[in-house]
C-alpha cells in the first residue's frame, strides 16, 4: 500500500508539480540572466563614471604642476623670503581637494615646502609626510630626475601619517635643463576609498589604477598577487568580460583614460550580482512556494482515492505474471525433462519444433550433450536454485548454448549442450559447471558427462550416459567428475556388454523405455555383426535375459518364472528381442505408476499434515520438508503445483478462514483468536485480514452479527 502510494504521488507530483518547478526554474534562470545583464551595465556606467571624475582630478592636478612650472616666483622661488614662498603656495593650496596634499621641494636649497611649513631634506624623510613610494628609487634621486609630468606609484606611509595612494609631480620648469624644483601632489588614499564607497556602495570592489606601463598606481583591494593583477590587465579586454582569478569568478570593468592614457580596473565577484534583484527573487520564490503547497495538497488528496484502485488493478496484474511465469516455466522444464526421458520420439520433427516453439528454446547448432550434477544429499532452497541456474546459464557463448533443468525428485542439477562442434571440450565445460555449482551450495557433489550426438532426439542418451558415468566411475579427470566412453569394446571378438548394460538399468529406472530400447537393440544388432557360434550365441542370449532379470529384481519387481522360461525357450533373436523390449516398457511402466503413486500419497499427506497443523506458530516450510524427507525446493514445488499459491500464502489463507468462523461464532477476544490461529505477530495480521477481507476484524464480526440479526443468510 505505501509503495504504490508513493509511486502514484510521484507520479502525480510529476504531472502538476514538476511543470510548476520547471517555469519556476526557467523564470528565475531568465530572471537571474537580466538582472545579471541590467546590473553589469549599471555597474559598468557607474564605474565610467568614477574613472570620468578620476581623469579630471588628474587632469586638473597636472593643469596646475604645468602652471606653477612657469610661476616667476615658482621659478626664482629661492629667491623670495620664507613668508613669500609660503604664501606663494598657499595660494596653489587653495584650490586643490582637502585629499591632496601639494609639496614643492627646492633642488637648489634641498628644501621640502608642505603644510605651509619648512623641512630639510633629512627633517622630511623623518616627517610624517614621508611616503614610502616616493623613495622607491630614492625620493631625492626621483625628484632630480623628473623633467616631465609623471605620475608616480602608491606606497605605505612609515611614520604613522597619512597614507598616500598616488603622486604626480612635474619639474619646474618642464622640459628645460635647468630646473630649480619640483612640485609634487600627493593624493591620499582616503580620496579612493570615498570615491568607491560613493560609487559602490556596499559592494565588494576591488579597484586598480595602471599607468601607461601597467605599474600599480593605486591598489584599492588586497585579495589579488602583483601576478595575478598583471594577468588581469594583460588578459581582458576593454570594457566588461567574465575572469577567473585565484579560483574566484569575478566580473571585470576594464576601462582606459582618454586624457591621461591610464587604465582603470574594478572587479566585482560574480556572486555580488545576484545581489541586484533579490527583492523581485525573493517575492516570486514566496509565491512559487505557496503555488507548490497547495499543489502538494491536492495531489495529495487525488492520490489518495486513486491508490486504492492502482492497488487491486497491480495485484491482479501480479497475479497474472505469476501464473503466466510458473506456466512457462512448468511448460519449460516438462520439454527438457520429456527430451532427456527420450518420450519424444526419434524423427518426429514436427512434435519437436512444437514444443521448441511453445518453450522458445532454439537449437541452432548440431550437436548435442549433456552434464549431470548429482547433488546427493544437498537440498537446494529456492534462491539457491535459482542462482545456479542462472550462473550455468551464464557460461553460453557463441558456440555453445546452455539449457539448464533443476530435476527436484532426483535432486539433479540437468545441462543440456547444444555444441557447434562435436569436439568441444566437454572437461572445461563441466568443470565451469560444477565450479558454478560448487560457489553456492557447500557440500560434495559429482559430476557426469555423456557421449556427444548430432541428433537432439539422443539427448535421452547422453542423459543415461551422463549417470552411468556417475554411477560406474568410467573415466576420470577430476576428483569429482566423469566421463561416459563407449570405446571400451575389443577389437576382436566380443565381450559381455556390461557398458550397454549400465544403461538399460539406468533407463529403465528414470522410466525413459524408448532410450532401453536402443540400447537393447544396439546389443543385438552387435551380436549379429560379430556372428558367433550358435552356442554362444545362445548363451549370450541367456546373459542378457539373464541381466533383464537382475535389473527385475534390483527394482523389486521380479519377474515370473513362467516369463522367464518362455524366453529362454525362444531362438530367433529377433523375437528375443522383441519379449525383452516389452519386458522393458513393462518394467519403466511400472516403475512410472509407482513414481506417481508415491508423488501423490506425499502430496496428499503434505496437504492433510498442513490442515491439521496450521494453527502452530513453529510450522513452516523448513519443518515441513524435514517431517516428510524432501528437499525445501522440492515441498515448495509441490505446493505450487497443487495449491497454486506459495506455501505462506496457503497458510495465511488457512488462518483467516479459522478467525473468521471463530468471528462469527464465538465471543472471544480477537487478540486471543489470532494468537490462537497461528499468528504471534497480532498486528501484522490484522494488516492482512483487512487486506484481503477489506475490513478489520473487529468490523468483521460487527457486520456478521449484524446480518445474524436481521435474519439474513451468511454469505461470504
Amino acid at each position: 500500500m505505501r509503495s504504490t502510494f508513493r509511486k502514484t504521488f510521484a507520479k502525480y507530483v510529476t504531472l502538476f508539480i514538476v511543470p510548476v518547478v520547471a517555469f519556476s526554474c526557467l523564470f528565475v534562470y531568465i530572471n537571474m540572466r537580466t538582472n545579471e545583464k541590467s546590473a553589469t551595465n549599471y555597474l559598468d556606467g557607474v564605474q565610467k563614471q568614477m574613472c570620468g571624475e578620476l581623469d579630471i582630478l588628474y587632469s586638473a592636478l597636472e593643469n596646475m604642476a604645468l602652471h606653477m612650472s612657469g610661476n616667476d616666483a615658482i621659478l626664482n622661488f629661492d629667491a623670495l623670503s620664507d613668508v613669500e614662498k609660503i604664501q606663494t603656495l598657499d595660494g596653489y593650496v587653495q584650490n586643490v581637494s582637502a585629499n591632496v596634499e601639494l609639496m614643492f621641494f627646492s633642488r637648489i636649497g634641498l628644501e621640502v615646502y608642505i603644510q605651509g611649513q619648512r623641512w630639510s631634506y633629512a627633517e622630511f624623510e623623518d616627517s610624517e609626510y614621508f611616503d614610502e613610494a616616493l623613495n622607491y628609487v630614492g625620493f631625492f634621486t626621483t625628484l632630480n630626475r623628473t623633467s616631465t609630468i609623471r605620475v608616480l606609484p602608491a606606497g605605505t606611509q612609515q611614520n604613522g601619517g597619512e597614507q598616500y595612494a598616488s603622486v604626480i609631480a612635474a619639474p619646474v620648469p618642464v622640459m628645460s635643463a635647468s630646473q630649480t624644483g619640483c612640485v609634487a601632489f600627493l593624493i591620499r588614499s582616503q580620496y579612493f576609498e570615498e570615491l568607491t564607497e560613493k560609487y559602490f556602495p556596499q559592494t565588494d570592489l576591488e579597484f586598480y589604477v595602471f599607468d601607461t606601463m601597467n605599474e600599480v598606481l593605486y591598489r584599492g583591494g588586497t585579495e589579488l598577487t602583483e601576478e595575478q593583477l598583471s594577468d588581469v590587465v594583460r588578459n581582458s579586454a576593454v570594457g566588461i568580460s567574465e575572469r577567473t582569478v585565484g579560483g574566484t569568478d569575478y566580473l571585470v570593468m576594464r576601462n582606459i583614460s582618454s586624457q591621461q592614457n591610464m587604465t582603470y580596473v574594478a572587479l566585482i565577484p560574480t556572486a555580488e550580482l545576484f545581489e541586484y534583484g533579490k527583492a523581485d527573487l525573493l517575492s516570486f520564490s514566496t509565491l512559487v512556494l505557496a503555488l507548490l503547497i497547495l499543489g502538494i495538497v491536492a495531489v495529495l488528496l487525488i492520490t489518495k482515492r486513486a491508490t486504492r484502485s492502482i492497488e487491486r488493478m497491480q495485484e491482479e496484474h501480479r497475479h497474472v505474471e505469476e501464473r503466466l511465469d510458473n506456466q512457462n516455466r512448468i511448460i519449460r522444464q516438462m520439454v527438457l525433462n520429456r527430451l532427456i526421458k527420450g518420450t519424444i520420439r526419434d524423427g518426429d520433427e514436427r512434435s519437436l519444433s512444437y514444443y521448441l516453439m511453445c518453450t522458445q528454446l532454439e537449437f541452432e547448432h548440431p550437436y548435442f550433450g549433456v552434464l549431470v550434477c548429482m547433488l546427493d544429499k544437498i537440498e537446494l532452497l529456492p534462491e539457491q536454485s535459482h542462482r545456479i541456474v542462472c550462473d550455468i546459464a551464464a557460461l553460453a557463448s557463441e558456440e555453445m548454448h546452455l539449457y539448464v533443468l533443476h530435476r527436484l525428485e532426483d535432486n539433479q542439477i540437468v545441462v543440456i549442450v547444444n555444441m557447434q562442434r562435436q569436439d568441444a571440450d566437454r572437461i572445461q565445460l563441466a568443470e565451469l559447471v560444477a565450479r558454478a555449482i560448487g560457489a553456492d551450495i557447500d557440500g560434495p557433489f559429482l559430476t557426469g558427462c555423456g557421449q556427444v550426438y548430432d541428433n537432439p532426439f539422443k539427448i535421452d542418451n547422453a542423459y543415461v550416459e551422463a549417470i552411468v558415468a556417475v554411477n560406474e566411475k568410467m573415466e576420470t579427470s577430476h576428483a569429482r567428475l566423469f566421463l561416459f566412453r563407449n570405446d571400451l569394446q575389443q577389437e576382436e571378438g566380443f565381450v559381455y556388454p556390461y557398458v550397454e548394460r549400465a544403461l538399460i538399468e539406468q533407463s529403465i529406472r528414470n522410466g525413459s523405455s524408448e532410450t532401453a530400447i536402443g540400447v537393447m537393440r544396439e546389443v543385438f544388432r552387435k551380436i549379429e555383426s560379430a556372428a558367433p557360434s550358435l552356442i554362444i550365441q545362445k548363451c549370450l542370449h541367456y546373459d542378457i535375459i539373464n541381466m533383464m532379470v537382475k535389473i527385475a529384481v534390483s527394482l523389486k519387481m521380479p519377474m515370473k518364472a513362467h516369463e522367464i522360461s518362455k524366453m529362454s525357450m525362444l531362438e530367433d533373436p529377433q523375437e528375443i528381442c522383441k519379449v525383452i523390449e516389452q519386458e522393458i516398457v513393462h518394467l519403466t511402466q511400472k516403475v512410472e505408476d509407482e513414481k506417481n503413486q508415491n508423488r501423490f500419497a506425499t502430496k496428499m499427506s503434505l496437504l492433510e499434515y498442513v490442515q491439521e497443523h496450521f494453527r502452530s506458530n513453529t510450522i513452516s516450510l523448513n519443518t515441513l520438508a524435514e517431517e516428510f524427507g524432501l528437499s525445501y525446493t522440492y515441498a515448495s514445488k509441490i505446493f505450487k503445483d497443487e495449491t497454486g499459491e506459495s506455501f505462506s500464502s496457503y497458510i495465511t489463507k488457512l488462518r483467516i478462514a479459522y478467525v473468521k468462523q471463530k468471528l462469527e461464532t464465538t465471543d472471544e477476544q480477537i487478540k486471543t483468536i489470532v494468537l490462537d490461529s497461528g499468528y504471534v505477530d497480532v498486528a501484522n495480521f490484522m494488516r492482512k485480514f483487512k487486506q484481503v477481507e477489506g475490513m478489520t476484524p473487529g468490523q468483521y464480526r460487527q457486520m456478521r452479527q449484524t446480518v445474524r440479526q436481521a435474519g439474513q443468510p451468511a454469505a461470504d
